[in-house]
């Protein structure tokens, strides 16, 4: 994902990395009254944030763009899910 952030009246492309991980929430083979059942559901992915190449940006810089990803976290994560169902 990349993300555009104003920085002195220009736009600076900025490259993330999102940070996620694959959860599930089955509870697999288990029995019930002497009869044996397995319960399987989907995997799916969880978005615990996003991170970028700090060392490429300055201090201040760092700071526009950690405030950029708090505020929009929310539609980053619906944007980062919609373009990666196949992931």
């Amino acid at each position: 994902m990349i993300i555009s952030v104003e920085y002195k009246e220009d736009l600076i492309d900025v490259p993330l990395t999102t940070i996620r991980s694959l959860e599930n929430d089955s509870i697999g083979g288990y029995e019930y009254w002497g009869s044996k059942y397995y319960d399987s559901q989907p995997d799916y992915w969880i978005i615990e944030g996003f991170t970028w190449d700090k060392t490429q940006y300055s201090e201040e810089m760092n700071k526009l763009i950690q405030e950029y990803i708090n505020l929009n976290f929310e539609e980053m994560c619906r944007e980062e899910e919609a373009s990666s169902r196949d992931f």
